[in-house]
């Protein structure tokens, strides 16, 4: 996992993951402080689910996030990546309770490239 000097306001993937979660009301805590939550502490996680409901809600979660980052911002896969591979490995870092916002904005810059951001 990256190590939290990634989670940075000059990294694009970080800004728009943090504020897509803010939106979408996953979480409440200011972007300096939001790096280190875990995905167990986001709004959707129960911890009282049974692991592959909780995969079918981060599945789904996962899928609203892929569709705000390409149509709401602009974002495009980056090469060799696509739909199927970003919602998969967003489920997979949002079904495991330890993984930070900072490890799910490190996937999630391996698989797009966000508006006005450099190659």
């Amino acid at each position: 996992m990256p190590e939290q000097s990634s989670w940075s306001m000059n990294n694009r993937s970080c800004t728009t993951t943090w504020i897509t979660l803010y939106r979408l009301k996953q979480l409440r805590k200011i972007f300096s402080e939001a790096g280190n939550m875990q995905m167990k502490d986001l709004k959707f996680f129960n911890p009282n689910l049974s692991f592959e409901l909780l995969r079918q809600e981060a599945s789904m979660l996962a899928d609203m996030i892929d569709v705000v980052f390409v149509v709401g911002r602009g974002a495009v896969y980056e090469e060799g990546a696509n739909r199927t591979q970003a919602v998969n490995m967003m489920t997979d870092i949002l079904s495991n309770a330890n993984s930070t916002v900072a490890d799910f904005a490190a996937v999630n810059d391996k698989n797009y490239l966000f508006w006005n951001e450099k190659k």
